[in-house]
């Protein structure tokens, strides 16, 4: 049987017992509103490639800010040691940094610390024992967090892990309380060994982008009940969750690789029940359950809505994991249709958030009642794409996916012209003629017509020739010469019938998913990271667990985010 045995230091003299001293303490956190700049001369540094790297620090500790710049040299790294033991109890870390040594702040008296989205690694042991270190946040940039970056920092309740990290380094967060509970991203494909154990996690819920797992992850972790799964199971190297004795592992409906037991511990496929009212003159006087869910552990709320009436109230029985039985508590009134009952699931898993560009296309000057076709630019054509309509008004609005410009996307009167195509044929090197296979149509006069080499060969050249407005034929003005395969032949494409150009709007498409059906969602945007979070649109309801919301972009940059409403 495997033992757990914590990481190595070999630069601490310090024993392993005394490293897995038991943190009772609760630690303040520092508020500060102002963090002098930290003293050139208190900073050690060296110089390489034309950056700075802080090597050192001499100063009496409390809140430090480094510097972008010394010198007038970017400030890119805090380099291995760097703080190491030092009495600082904040830092502010500029947005010129891209990586954070090898014990940079271990052993220092960090209460807490924000890392720049600038930061893509942080390195082993970077944080590690750090006894008053309450909450750490951690970038967007950062991708990998090393090897118990923050291991035996007993008093960490609260860390935020940006969505650009992939992996999560074994004993990352070794010992440490997260009393505040841990979100995982979905950025995450495997976690390393020991990175959560021996730690205060009471729940933890592993996205679907994790497809493996080390050894002992979630190890000692006494107070762990409940373990979220929202893909398939991953493979587990060895006993991830030892001694996690009243934990429980729930999984989704459809996905696979989970039995009764999963690495030792019991399995429950998590579930919504759904349930049918009964009305009768516009009271709401019963219920009957149609799907009794699976994985409830607790009584989950219930809500009546829609129907055109208010006021009806109700309460779930479980027993076993499962809703038996919804009781009403408040008929309500004036339900003239059959209201929506809606049970909350027995888990919400964090909302999960897919970004695409769009592109907003705004037409007018539409002749009512004409016959219209959406059409975009392939190189040297023009190809229809949906259903023509006939103008209901003067005003045509479309979504389409991607970064459109106003010279890519037309409407055209139907019948729409069609393009016209054309083979050529080669003996000896030279193009000697040319073979119509499709006339197109609306041509009013003859179309260029060009002769693209697909290999070697040159010069060959010819002429259109029209009939009916459509293109009849092809005549070879010089063959050319030296062509080993036969050429396209770019014929320009018909004049648009009364062509309307639009106006774009630049737009971002957001994919949510893993929402709960029913409840109040609100977007939320930010310019920049660090700054008020404020509404954006109104509020909105999913009806299932996904919903696309189109938002207007302006501005250069700026973040999303979704937020659940009380209900």
């Amino acid at each position: 049987m495997k033992t757990m045995i914590p990481p190595a230091r070999t630069a601490c003299a310090k024993t392993v017992a005394a490293r897995l001293r038991t943190a009772c303490a609760l630690f303040p956190v520092l508020l500060l509103l102002a963090l002098p700049a930290v003293s050139q001369a208190q900073l050690t540094y060296t110089t390489n490639n034309g950056a700075i790297t802080i090597a050192g620090y001499t100063g009496p500790g409390g809140a430090v800010a480094i510097p972008s710049a010394i010198n007038g040299l970017p400030v890119t790294s805090i380099g291995s040691y760097a703080f190491d033991r030092s009495d600082l109890t904040s830092v502010t870390i500029p947005g010129s940094v891209t990586s954070i040594g090898s014990y940079a702040f271990d052993q220092s008296g960090l209460t807490s610390v924000t890392i720049p989205d600038s930061v893509t690694s942080v390195e082993s042991y970077a944080f590690f024992e750090c006894p008053g270190l309450a909450s750490v946040t951690i970038g967007n940039g950062v991708t990998n967090i090393g090897a118990a970056a923050f291991a035996f920092s007993p008093g960490l309740a609260t860390v935020t892990i940006g969505n650009g990290v992939t992996t999560i380094g074994a004993y990352a967060f070794f010992a440490c309380s997260l009393a505040s509970g841990v979100t995982i991203p979905d950025s995450v494909t495997s976690i390393g060994a020991y990175a959560f154990s021996a730690g205060g996690l009471s729940s933890v819920t592993i996205p679907n982008s994790v497809t493996s797992i080390g050894d002992f992850v979630f190890a000692g972790c006494v107070g762990l009940g409940s373990v979220y799964f929202q893909g398939d199971a991953p493979t587990v190297s060895g006993s991830a969750f030892l001694s996690d004795t009243n934990a429980a592992v729930h999984y989704l409906p459809g996905t696979t690789g989970w039995g009764s037991t999963f690495d030792g511990l019991p399995t429950v496929l998590w579930d919504v029940a759904t349930a049918m009212p009964t009305v009768v003159n516009g009271f709401v006087v019963g219920t009957t359950v149609t799907d009794g869910g699976l994985g409830y552990t607790n009584t989950p709320t219930v809500r009546i809505i829609d129907g055109g009436g208010t006021g009806a109230q109700a309460v779930a029985v479980v027993n076993n994991g499962r809703v038996t039985a919804v009781n009403i508590l408040n008929t309500g009134f004036g339900y003239a249709n059959t209201p929506t009952v809606v049970i909350a699931p027995p888990f919400i898993p964090q909302p999960t958030m897919g970004i695409a560009a769009m592109s907003l296309l705004s037409f007018t000057n539409l002749s009512l009642g004409a016959s219209y076709q959406l059409q975009f630019s392939s190189g040297s054509t023009w190809t229809s794409t949906g259903a023509a309509f006939t103008a209901a008004s003067s005003a045509f609005t479309q979504d389409i996916p991607g970064i459109a410009s106003t010279n890519t996307y037309r409407l055209t009167s139907t019948p729409v012209p069609g393009q016209a195509y054309a083979t050529a044929q080669v003996i000896n090197g030279f193009v000697v003629g040319a073979t119509v296979t499709s006339g197109g149509s609306g041509y009013t006069t003859n179309p260029a017509v060009t002769i693209l080499s697909q290999g070697a060969g040159s010069d060959a050249t010819a002429i259109a020739t029209l009939s009916g407005g459509a293109v009849t034929g092809i005549t070879i003005a010089s063959t050319g010469f030296g062509y080993t395969t036969a050429p396209a032949i770019r014929i320009a494409p018909p004049p648009p019938a009364n062509a309307l150009w639009p106006n774009v709007t630049q737009a971002m498409r957001l994919a949510l998913a893993s929402l709960s059906p029913y409840d109040s969602y609100q977007l939320e945007f930010a310019p920049i990271p660090g700054v008020v979070w404020t509404n954006f649109a109104r509020p909105f309801i999913p009806t299932s667990t996904v919903s696309t919301q189109d938002v207007v972009v302006t501005g250069n940059a700026g973040l999303f985010r979704v937020r659940s409403l009380p209900q």
